[in-house]
């Protein structure tokens, strides 16, 4: 049985030995600053990219990126440096205080792309404007509407979401110098797009009637809804999410 035994750990201390004398040197990688690029993921006045989709005829649809979604909080938090990091006039913050500024713009691309292979250009999907687009005084117009597309099919069938515009009312509080409140009728809308119509797909729940309950009155409220369109088939039947009701704790509140 000894012997056996030994047999065995000389096998084991011959194996190791094998694997050992196999290792090579790991190659050495430096890290070096990019001077001169062509930066292709993105459209034009935003910095960041994303690709959501692509089909069969190599065509891509996706969503860019703006603005950093930051606030003075995130800077006294330690989050961003103050010197080196994101100034004020890069940073997103929404208040029903303040002007909506959308941060989110969609946009394809191919590979026979006639800007080139495969670089991305905005594509307007319910009345937004390019984010590079000025006005007739040179100020850059500011979109109010957010856009998403999240899925594409062969037949170019594209699908998404979308926000609802900037409304006001006027305000009526404590402060002397705020004049407007800012908001939308809605946060998140489906949207599918064929041969260039925009079909919007309301959720199935967007209005909250409460009924008279002793000394609480009845009354309706516009909730506007939420509803996402992820994705679509060959035969255009598109899946996504939609509001369906209000949370327990929405129901007391409202």
């Amino acid at each position: 049985m000894k012997l056996k035994f030994d047999k065995a750990l000389s096998l084991v201390a011959i194996g190791v030995l094998s694997v050992v004398g196999t290792v090579q040197a790991a190659p050495v990688y430096e890290i070096v600053n990019i001077e001169d690029f062509d930066l292709k993921g993105t459209i034009d006045g935003t910095r960041n990219g994303y690709a959501m989709a692509v089909n069969s005829e190599d065509e891509v649809v996706g969503i860019s990126k703006g603005k950093k979604k930051l606030g003075t909080e995130d800077i006294e938090g330690g989050i961003i440096d103050v010197e080196d990091g994101i100034s004020d006039a890069e940073s997103i913050t929404y208040s029903v205080l303040a002007p909506i500024e959308a941060n989110n713009f969609t946009s394809t691309t191919s590979a026979n792309a006639a800007e080139g292979a495969w670089k991305p250009t905005f594509y307007s999907l319910a009345g937004t404007t390019n984010p590079t687009d000025v006005d007739s005084d040179g100020e850059l117009v500011v979109n109010s509407v957010d856009t998403f597309f999240y899925g594409l099919n062969s037949n170019g069938t594209k699908v998404g979401a979308y926000t609802g515009e900037q409304k006001t009312l006027a305000y009526e509080g404590t402060s002397t110098t705020q004049e407007l409140w800012y908001y939308r009728d809605f946060e998140l809308r489906a949207i599918a797009v064929k041969n260039d119509v925009e079909f919007s797909l309301l959720p199935p729940y967007t209005t909250y009637v409460r009924e008279q309950d002793g000394d609480t009155s009845a009354a309706t409220v516009e909730l506007g809804g939420s509803s996402v369109a992820a994705d679509v088939n060959e035969n255009n039947l598109v899946v996504g999410y939609g509001s369906t009701a209000l949370s327990s704790s929405s129901v007391k509140t409202v």
